[in-house]
């Protein structure tokens, strides 16, 4: 699944080009915008555990419950990135 992530977060590619040289210099350029908008998501007022019941009647696991939340976490990352070029 290829998403458009927005490019990179915080670009320096003259940075990555002093510090590495001129091989690859997008290859140092770090987190997309995507990543980004995900970390800065306040998953908080998406009340996870209570959304994850709601959409499948159950309470979840630790491990479903970090899956879900990195899950809501991109589905808002992905309509900030659309907003943007709305």
């Amino acid at each position: 699944m290829s998403k458009d992530d927005g490019g990179p977060a915080f670009p320096a590619p003259e940075a990555a080009v002093a510090r590495f040289g001129e091989g690859n210099p997008d290859a140092f350029l770090g987190m997309s915008l995507r990543d980004f908008f995900a970390a800065k998501c306040d998953i908080k007022v998406y009340a996870p555990v209570d959304s994850f019941y709601r959409k499948h009647g159950r309470h979840p696991t630790i491990n479903e419950l970090a899956a879900w939340i990195a899950e809501v976490r991109f589905i808002e990352a992905d309509a900030m990135l659309a907003a943007m070029s709305a």
